[in-house]
């Protein structure tokens, strides 16, 4: 599941992970407050305070899109660093023929990822227009902005 929650949703009521109320836990449904509580008498005071951390970092306000992609080392290396970089949501326009393999891996970055897959570049961007986000692209024109002077203020893939 997907959840793009747009840049102007103040921090204190968005949503930390894009999963529903609920999470499966071997054979039964939780919420996140009796995973917490399960968890909670066996984490140390530091590993609780890292994962709060982690979790208040991450940003679902800037979903990364990724076209055109073929090699398979390159996609990984943009989710290892999406995750590192607190970026969990991605979404991957898949319209690539073939793809060039690679011995590279996520390195298991993509299971802390929310990661959409689309077949067209039009439903995927259409989909984020109509959930309030401006789009912007790479580009090494003349005109381009420089990344530092745009407004991330404003929602934005």
């Amino acid at each position: 599941m997907t959840l793009l929650v747009p840049a102007n949703f103040p921090p204190a009521t968005r949503p930390p992970l894009p999963h529903g109320p609920t999470f499966q836990v071997g054979g039964q449904r939780l919420t996140s407050a009796e995973v917490l509580a399960l968890l909670g008498p066996r984490l140390s005071e530091h590993r609780r305070q890292r994962l709060a951390t982690a979790v208040r970092d991450r940003s679902y306000t800037i979903p990364l899109v990724m076209d055109g992609l073929i090699d398979y080392g390159n996609i990984s290396a943009i989710l290892r660093s999406a995750e590192a970089l607190g970026f969990p949501c991605l979404q991957v326009i898949e319209t690539a023929t073939s793809y060039k393999l690679s011995r590279g891996t996520t390195r298991d970055a993509d299971k802390w990822l929310d990661v959409t897959h689309w077949t067209a570049p039009e439903a995927c961007l259409g989909t984020l227009r109509a959930r309030g986000y401006r789009l912007l692209a790479t580009a090494l024109t003349p005109s381009a902005v420089p990344l530092d002077q745009v407004d991330f203020s404003i929602p934005t893939a």
